[in-house]
């Protein structure tokens, strides 16, 4: 299967690793992955082609169009998988005007407006990666129930094998993993503000996003460490780890104590049972509104969370059993062929021979065979005319 990717990033994110943890998986099963994007940052199998999507006006938009027509005829794409609202838009329209199949991941919270409620631009089906993202696209947006599927983020669990636990003998050490922009960045912001002694912790923060000039009053005490491309390895040293969404599902898988905060609120630190609640928010990142989050309040937790004692082993076989990469790329493909089939209105010719004899002795009462070198001729003509039995 040829499948294209679509994203609009200007820096590394969930949605881009979640793409590419995909994609990879599926080039491994034989299918040809391709990438547009403005940027991507994360190593990947397949090609990718750099396309401007965060440009947004009117004749940029129709080149994004164009452009996305020309890698689906050139690559012969059979499929489109759109990770992003800048890049679903376009490529909704270029996938109606050459009848080509498209699915959407939703990886947050939708902003809502009349134009949004009538146009929803997610293809055949769009993949919620929790349950509070659906409820919101069906609620807000007006989004038909059975267009919307929960698919969780797909992890490849091998990358991610516990680490050992790590004692505090000076002072302890806080990880922060995520986007210094936008509200993840507020959130980072915020933490080192009002909720995290600086005096008694030291803390590592990895971001591929430019820091703003607001965290200059925090370099002498806060260590910068940039984007990392191995995430177990930045949490090995870690006696808590702070994320949401992606970072903190690897950081469980990693067996390491958790404070989960994301866009909407905080989760707290992760135990069995505030998880549903986790895994429902996508670990705080979305909930009814964002930014709802108390940080002076969680100033105790993160205290409570640095000597707690919850069991970490069964929280890594939870986040397993709703992370793994296979059961994830199973449930894709499966939608997958669904879209097709919808898209392109063809049922699925099958040829049935009843008995493939070499001799007149296995003829039978009905006559209903074929001949083992006319069957041979049945094969070279369906290679000849070009399918793909």
């Amino acid at each position: 299967m040829n499948i294209l990717m679509a994203l609009s990033q200007l820096e590394v994110t969930g949605a881009e690793v979640y793409a590419t943890s995909i994609g990879d998986r599926l080039s491994a099963d034989g299918h040809s992955v391709f990438y547009v994007s403005d940027t991507l940052s994360t190593p990947h199998r397949g090609q990718y082609f750099k396309l401007r999507f965060n440009k947004r006006s009117l004749p940029r938009r129709l080149w994004h169009i164009a452009y996305l027509i020309y890698l689906i005829k050139r690559h012969k794409i059979q499929i489109v998988h759109a990770h992003s609202r800048a890049s679903g838009w376009s490529a909704y329209i270029a996938c109606k005007l050459t009848n080509t199949p498209m699915v959407t991941t939703v990886h947050g919270r939708q902003p809502v407006h009349a134009s949004r409620k009538k146009f929803h631009a997610l293809g055949y089906k769009a993949f919620a990666v929790c349950e509070n993202i659906k409820q919101q696209i069906e609620t807000a947006l007006g989004v038909p129930a059975e267009q919307v599927k929960v698919i969780r983020n797909g992890i490849n669990t091998d990358q991610f094998s516990p680490l050992p636990v790590v004692s505090a003998e000076s002072k302890p050490i806080i990880v922060i993993i995520g986007r210094l922009t936008g509200p993840k960045g507020e959130v980072v912001f915020r933490l080192l503000e009002q909720t995290i002694d600086l005096t008694c912790y030291q803390v590592k923060i990895y971001s591929g996003s430019k820091i703003d000039s607001r965290f200059d009053q925090f370099r002498n005490q806060v260590q910068f460490c940039g984007h990392s491309n191995n995430v177990r390895e930045a949490m090995r040293d870690a006696c808590l780890v702070i994320g949401g969404g992606r970072v903190a599902i690897e950081a469980l898988l990693c067996e390491k104590t958790t404070l989960a905060i994301g866009e909407a609120f905080a989760i707290g630190i992760v135990n069995e049972n505030n998880l549903p609640q986790a895994l429902e928010s996508n670990f705080g990142d979305i909930g009814e509104k964002e930014l709802d989050i108390n940080f002076l309040e969680l100033k105790k937790e993160l205290e409570d969370g640095l000597v707690s004692h919850h069991d970490r082993a069964v929280l890594r076989q939870r986040i397993e059993s709703e992370y793994h990469l296979d059961k994830i790329v199973d449930q894709i493909l499966v939608e997958y062929q669904s879209a097709i089939c919808h898209t392109k209105r063809k049922e699925v010719p099958i040829i049935m021979y009843h008995r493939v004899i070499n001799n007149d002795d296995g003829i039978g009462v009905h006559g209903t065979y074929i001949k083992l070198k006319n069957l041979d001729k049945h094969f070279k003509l369906i290679k000849k005319w070009g399918l793909k039995p």
